[in-house]
């Protein structure tokens, strides 16, 4: 009879792991962990995104399963929000053999899984498109006054080309621009009012 022991358990849970991985079906592989130092957990991947990972649950000899979405972020390294309760988490108990586990897997855990990955997915897909779009009108605001695009789509007005000693700046978001003037006088203020009614065709 064995008894449980965060060793035995930690044991039981290597030697299952690999046996659950084949069992789920083709293309599920456990993952090895380059930190030899984590033993409580083994995670099984399978494609460029899924990723089941095993704990070892108390009372010792139980294994945690649930899906992982830490690994994904976006450009700014990220993880989008979701809903812990969406993303569904069992354990399984002692008795259940690896094919078991692989089927409450499957018929438990994956739907809901596959279900918040592909939104968080999303998720990360239109964040990277706005940043990289922000990037991009802050590169075109910046050149347009001989200026450095700065962080997070920022352009400062000071030490630029056109505003060397004025401390405005110009936010970036997407592909508009929100503009922190400098001081102006009636005539400047009179003068950009105008240029930006004639922009807008009114």
């Amino acid at each position: 009879m064995t008894t449980w022991t965060r060793e035995t358990s930690e044991a039981r849970l290597s030697e299952l792991a690999p046996k659950i991985a084949r069992s789920l079906g083709e293309g599920w592989r456990r993952e090895h962990n380059k930190n030899l130092d984590v033993t409580h957990y083994i995670a099984l991947t399978h494609g460029e995104h899924e990723r089941i990972v095993l704990h070892v649950a108390y009372p010792y000899g139980r294994v945690e399963i649930s899906g992982s979405l830490s690994h994904l972020r976006d450009a700014r390294g990220e993880t989008p929000y979701y809903r812990s309760e969406d993303n569904p988490k069992i354990t399984a108990t002692r008795s259940k053999s690896p094919e078991q586990i692989a089927a409450d897997i499957t018929r438990r855990v994956l739907p809901g899984y596959r279900a918040v990955l592909e939104a968080v997915l999303d998720r990360i897909a239109k964040a990277n498109a706005h940043l990289s779009a922000t990037a991009a009108t802050a590169a075109k605001v910046a050149e347009a006054i001989g200026a450095e695009p700065g962080k997070d789509g920022l352009v400062d007005f000071y030490r630029s080309a056109a505003f060397p000693e004025d401390s405005g700046s110009a936010k970036c978001s997407g592909d508009r621009v929100a503009l922190n003037l400098v001081d102006l006088d009636v005539a400047e203020a009179r003068a950009l009012l105008a240029e930006l009614k004639s922009c807008r065709g009114k």
